[in-house]
């Protein structure tokens, strides 16, 4: 209780103490940018529900269906390819969709492959195990990615330093919360079904669930967009990107998607 107090107060005074610097660390006037406060607020959101499936897939594998931790780390392994293999794609899918129809397509999409991985059993065929981590991986390195491309793309270059800063921070803190919300939804399902640590795999689909309940909550932010949100980065210039330029931000972005994911 006490650690919860003292960081309320610590956040309070560094929140006073920004807003009356010149040059805050944590630059709250940012938000102001639609599009960066969506993806900073719902993107965190996403990165919740997204990065409770590490947590939760070996521990399935392993102590839900008793395979051995090399043939766990092989599965999960599946499921990193995803990420990578959607890499080469990306630029192809935003110039062509567009941010909004991305997001819009992609955030269910994360939801129905989370269930897909939760309803897996120790009886279901290899083939269709594989396909699913595989998409369950694309569809994640194509959320980072758009959200990642698109925070910046209304940003001021004398902002973007700070506007960097914040999204990094929030995505590294969303992947932390993602873990815990992973655990703890593992934890109180088992102890509600009177296993008290004891996970079996009817405890990892309703964990599953839950996370993909919980990333469905950014849906709406993610509607609301406009269709131009973006568009000089997605679809090159109308006015001053030229097509280079696009595909270096999307290049760029890509990786930075890679290292943070």
């Amino acid at each position: 209780g006490w650690v919860l107090a003292l960081s309320v107060i610590f956040g309070m005074a560094t929140l006073y103490w920004e807003r009356k610097t010149q040059f805050p660390l944590i630059n709250l006037s940012l938000l102001r940018i639609r599009t960066f406060a969506t993806c900073l607020i719902a993107g965190n959101v996403s990165c919740i529900s997204i990065s409770a499936a590490p947590l939760l897939l070996p521990l399935m594998f392993q102590t839900g269906f008793g395979l051995s931790p090399f043939t766990s780390g092989l599965l999960v392994l599946v499921y990193a390819m995803g990420n990578l293999f959607m890499k080469t794609s990306t630029t192809w899918v935003l110039k062509k969709f567009g941010f909004r129809s991305v997001l819009v397509v992609n955030t269910p999409m994360i939801a129905l492959f989370a269930v897909g991985l939760g309803m897996l059993s120790l009886g279901t065929p290899l083939v269709i195990t594989l396909v699913l981590l595989l998409g369950a991986g694309l569809v994640r390195s194509m959320q980072f990615t758009s959200l990642n491309t698109l925070a910046f793309s209304e940003v001021p270059p004398a902002d973007m330093s700070a506007a960097s800063m914040m999204q990094s921070t929030m995505q590294q803190l969303g992947f932390g919360m993602g873990i815990a919300f992973g655990a703890v939804a593992l934890h109180l399902v088992a102890f509600f079904r009177g296993n008290h640590g004891l996970y079996a795999p009817p405890d990892f689909r309703i964990a599953f669930v839950l996370s993909a309940i919980f990333g469905l909550i950014a849906f709406p932010a993610y509607w609301r967009l406009l269709p131009t949100d973006g568009l000089e980065v997605s679809r090159g210039p109308r006015r001053k990107v030229s097509e280079s330029a696009t595909s270096s931000i999307l290049e760029q972005s890509n990786s930075v998607g890679e290292e943070r994911a």
